[in-house]
């Protein structure tokens, strides 16, 4: 039997950042598990002293998917691995595909594959071709769950939920793609690829949900980049859940135009705690400089009916958009603070490859690349230097100076329940503050 290595490296970075299954390598593993390869998975961020384990790995085939910031790393460990071993090397992802005309040239590089890939490379393994460029997949609703046995239970989130109680998550993908275009958005960073909508059968989560419930979990993320943009199989899932008392509480991402009242209400009614908004900005301008095609009057009404139906409401803003100014930053600030939603995070308007804007203004290869924590280039008219200031001085204003404190407060039963995986983000808190 041929043992076969899959390696994710996570990119280090100063900004809190929770750890979410990848769930392509774990439908790779499960693919390559039916065509009975051995199969040694690790998951590491870059740098990790566990990259010594590599080293003393026998197996025919090492396949890396690297990140944006770690993949000069992962071409190292390339090197090495070329360096004392025949086995050959597969880089595979979005990152690997935005650097498809380097990867090529890599002598240490076997083979590059990307798209969807996770269901085309197993076949192929025992033949790879220098570049698989895989199609995406018409249909994914019998694709089933990806391989959970390789995914240690590290893996958890810090949104906020409501229950009182030891936390034990558990991560489904039911959707793919995004019909979008806004110009900050790339394949590097989302939970999926390609810009038609694709759902699972809401029949096959819910037997998914079921498998989950019997390990245990109590909280679930659907981590797909817009839960709702399939309305008609979203609003069937949400309906199957409604019908079941599974006594877990449910977390998803979306855009506030999918919000609505009648959308809240099934949400409400299916065991949903917590909706994660894509809002980037309050200010109109920026959101139409970054093309997210909403109003901030939208983004608004969603807050406000999530809070209604007592949600808990996480924000994702951005700041430094293209062209974006002092006072377009304090608008966002101001009605974020006047919202009061329960958690939210902050980024900077980075041009990643792959992206709209990337591929709009032609930028050549960068040296650092970030959203939370570095500047690579800035659009906006707000001084590079000033950005950092702005996005931790808002840090301190939402969590320490305003309601939220007084929450978090009230969250502290949960917290010291589960004070494991808070401390941790504590401490990253306190140390991006600092600076360190």
């Amino acid at each position: 039997m041929s043992k076969v290595v899959v390696i994710n490296v996570r990119d280090r970075v100063t900004h809190p950042s929770h750890p979410i299954p990848p769930a392509d390598l774990g439908y790779l593993v499960k693919y390559l598990k039916r065509m009975n390869y051995s199969v040694t998975f690790l998951d590491l961020i870059e740098g990790d002293e566990k990259f010594n384990l590599v080293k003393r790995i026998k197996a025919s085939h090492f396949i890396i998917k690297p990140g944006i910031k770690s993949f000069p790393f992962c071409e190292k460990l390339a090197a090495e691995i070329k360096g004392e071993k025949k086995a050959k090397v597969i880089f595979v992802g979005p990152v690997a595909k935005v650097f498809l005309r380097r990867l090529v040239k890599n002598k240490n590089i076997d083979s590059i594959a990307y798209g969807e890939y996770e269901f085309v490379l197993p076949r192929l393994l025992k033949n790879t071709p220098k570049i698989i460029n895989a199609p995406l997949r018409k249909d994914i609703s019998s694709i089933g769950t990806f391989d959970r046995s390789i995914f240690h239970k590290n893996y958890f989130i810090w949104y906020p939920t409501k229950k009182v109680r030891r936390k034990k998550f558990g991560f489904i993908l039911f959707s793919r793609g995004c019909p979008h275009s806004c110009y900050f958005c790339s394949e590097v960073e989302r939970a999926s690829i390609g810009k038609v909508v694709r759902s699972r059968d809401a029949h096959d989560v819910i037997k998914e949900i079921k498998y989950l419930k019997s390990l245990g979990v109590n909280t679930v993320y659907f981590f797909d980049d817009n839960f709702l943009v399939d309305k008609k199989n979203a609003e069937e899932l949400l309906e199957l859940l409604s019908k079941n008392n599974f006594n877990i509480e449910f977390v998803c991402q979306t855009r506030p135009d999918y919000i609505n009242e009648r959308v809240a209400k099934k949400l409400r009614r299916a065991g949903f705690s917590t909706v994660c908004l894509g809002i980037e900005s309050f200010s109109d301008r920026s959101l139409y400089n970054m093309n997210k095609g909403i109003d901030s009057k939208t983004c608004k009404r969603a807050v406000k009916i999530l809070k209604r139906f007592k949600f808990r409401v996480v924000i994702f803003l951005i700041i430094g958009t293209p062209n974006e100014t002092i006072l377009d930053v304090k608008k966002t600030f101001n009605t974020t603070l006047k919202l009061k939603p329960d958690l939210i995070q902050v980024s900077f308007f980075t041009p990643l490859p792959g992206s709209p804007i990337f591929e709009k203004l032609k930028i050549g290869p960068l040296k650092e690349w970030g959203i939370h924590d570095n500047i690579p280039i800035n659009l906006s008219k707000i001084p590079t230097e000033i950005l950092p200031m702005i996005q931790r001085l808002f840090y301190l204003k939402f969590y320490l100076l305003s309601s939220a404190f007084f929450r978090l407060i009230l969250d502290t039963p949960i917290f010291l329940l589960n004070a494991k995986i808070y401390l941790i983000l504590i401490k990253e808190f306190l140390n991006f503050l600092l600076g360190r």
